[in-house]
């Protein structure tokens, strides 16, 4: 870490103070090029997951032994007489009722068996039951994508200041103040400490794991997300982010087709979960929302 301190000496306050943009870039370029160096590169692949319930328990097998029995007496059963009929349609009720016995067991030891996938591994799970049904790519260009998507997504209002709709009732007076004081080093260490070392990585290729193991890192990154609190600038490379495209059909060729899914560099994430944690902490504590009734994410 001593060795890292020193290269990370580049990112002056000075340089802080003045440019914000290239100090944020400064910092995760010094950063990749050290642990690339002396750790390596490797392109992080996600393991292939079953996806929940595609694979349903077996029958038991006394039922099904039954149920297979009464199948063969249908067949040999077959309509000839009255005393025939007669056979065939009891047979018939008892392989139906024994077919719904079946049919519970099945649904029973699948709900179980998906029970005990969640409890081992909450996270794994929703990830298995979100994962896309196919790791499909787009067959149309990167020009396509662009202005596809920017037209799609572009908000050139989004500076425009809104008022409350004429008639909405306003809430009471806030009792607590929104938090504005810079974050503590404290509150920065305990926002990274949460974050899961597994976390999708932006452009920057840097991780969580990195600000979790070395001081430096952490340090000079609390330096640079006090200025951003301070002076209400957010540095350019937080708001860039790498984007992947999930096939919601079989139609390749057409970017509507794809749910883009943006990741941001870790270092912007931990200013914005300070943000949102304090945004939270104000509307809960002030009583604007209901957490009985409220929820989202």
């Amino acid at each position: 870490d001593k060795d890292l301190k020193a290269i990370l000496a580049a990112v002056t306050p000075k340089l802080i103070a003045d440019d914000i943009n290239t100090a944020a870039e400064q910092l995760d370029s010094l950063l990749y090029e050290y642990f690339a160096e002396r750790c390596g590169t490797q392109r992080l692949e996600r393991p292939a997951r079953a996806r929940p319930g595609t694979a349903p328990p077996a029958r038991p097998k006394q039922d099904q032994w039954m149920l297979d029995e009464l199948e063969q007496q249908r067949t040999y059963a077959r309509p000839a007489g009255s005393s025939s009929t007669s056979a065939h349609n009891r047979i018939n009720r008892q392989a139906k009722k024994l077919k719904k016995i079946v049919a519970q067991n099945d649904q029973q030891q699948k709900a179980e068996q998906e029970r005990r996938k969640f409890k081992q591994n909450p996270h794994e799970y929703a990830a298995g039951v979100f994962r896309p049904k196919s790791d499909k790519k787009p067959t149309f260009s990167k020009a396509t994508a662009d202005v596809f998507f920017a037209s799609t997504y572009e908000d050139k209002q989004r500076s425009l200041p809104y008022g409350a709709p004429p008639g909405l009732p306003r809430p009471a007076a806030p009792r607590l103040e929104f938090n504005q004081r810079p974050p503590s080093e404290d509150e920065i260490v305990e926002i990274i400490r949460r974050k899961p070392n597994r976390s999708a990585r932006g452009l920057s290729g840097i991780t969580y794991v990195v600000f979790k193991r070395c001081e430096s890192a952490r340090t000079k990154l609390c330096e640079i997300i006090q200025h951003v609190w301070n002076t209400s600038i957010v540095p350019r490379a937080w708001q860039l982010a790498s984007i992947i495209l999930i096939a919601k059909s079989d139609q390749l060729d057409l970017p509507k087709e794809f749910r883009p899914i943006a990741l941001l560099n870790v270092a912007g994430k931990v200013f914005f979960s300070i943000v949102n944690k304090r945004l939270e902490s104000y509307m809960i504590g002030n009583g604007y929302i209901n957490l009985a009734v409220q929820k989202a994410f």
